[in-house]
């Protein structure tokens, strides 16, 4: 058995920066064996998130799959996009020839909670009007809508919603996560009527942030008159929900500009391609 002193000085082979130079190489490869352009698609996108959770150093070592992977899960994605993420880093390190900092996939049945659909959103938003609780409203509009997390409530400012947009902090990476202009114009109402003119929307009357524990009670009172599981009136639920829409619309919006794409270069070939000859 190896002593303490042994392990502290065993070779940790160096990390490996991952350029923008070699991410093209690797999807041109990923392109010479013909996989479908929706494919690239994806692959393009995993990188980018990969690049900028590298950010500045682009440096992957070993262990920082694992510690983006916890970043992935802590920012409300789900298990199949995270897993699809790695699955796109594993293939660009094995390109590289560094298949030992890769990590492994989160496995299917992993707990993250339960998850609410979008038609049980729809409900406790009408329930919160109709039992009249402003308050509890805008929480469940503003956690389904940005995907944010309670202990950012403070930055949802009468100034950040003014501007449409408010920055968060994902570990060390900064996100700016937009505002619905339809929730913007009924947080900044609310903010009237409450004679809060500058600063965090939502506090006390002692003029504190509201907790974690206070914003999830007020919700789950809206999920018991509207005879949802309580567990599901979370802002963790809730965020995932806003991130699993996104995603579906992300990847809608992806497939209908390839068929774009391929659509211009079908219109070019016609116009000034190469006559093909019969035979």
């Amino acid at each position: 058995m190896r002593t303490a002193e042994e392990r502290k000085n065993e070779y940790t082979p160096p990390g490996v920066q991952i350029t923008p130079e070699a991410v093209e190489r690797f999807l041109e490869h990923r392109r010479q064996k013909l996989l479908a352009e929706d494919t690239i698609g994806r692959y393009t996108l995993g990188l980018q998130k990969l690049q900028i959770y590298l950010e500045p150093t682009g440096v992957l070592e070993l262990g920082t799959l694992e510690d983006w992977k916890k970043e992935l899960q802590r920012a409300g994605y789900s298990v199949g996009t995270i897993n699809l993420n790695l699955s796109v880093a594993n293939n660009l390190l094995d390109f590289l020839r560094r298949g030992d900092l890769k990590a492994e996939p989160l496995p299917a049945d992993v707990q993250t909670g339960p998850e609410i659909t979008r038609g049980e959103y729809l409900r406790l938003l009408q329930t919160a009007r109709l039992v009249g609780n402003e308050r509890a409203y805008l929480f469940i509009k503003l956690f389904g809508a940005v995907p944010l997390s309670a202990n950012d409530l403070g930055a949802v400012t009468v100034e950040a919603v003014r501007a449409g947009h408010l920055q968060v902090f994902c570990g060390k990476t900064p996100q700016m996560l937009y505002i619905p202009a339809a929730l913007a114009k009924e947080l900044l109402s609310y903010a009237r009527e409450h004679g809060i003119r500058a600063g965090a929307i939502f506090r006390s009357r002692a003029d504190t942030l509201y907790s974690r524990s206070r914003v999830t009670v007020e919700m789950q009172k809206i999920a018991a008159d509207a005879r949802i599981s309580p567990e599901k009136a979370t802002p963790r639920a809730l965020k995932k929900l806003c991130r699993r829409t996104m995603d579906e619309i992300d990847e809608k919006l992806r497939i209908l500009a390839l068929q774009n794409y391929e659509a211009l270069l079908n219109s070019e070939q016609k116009a000034i391609g190469w006559e093909e000859k019969e035979g």
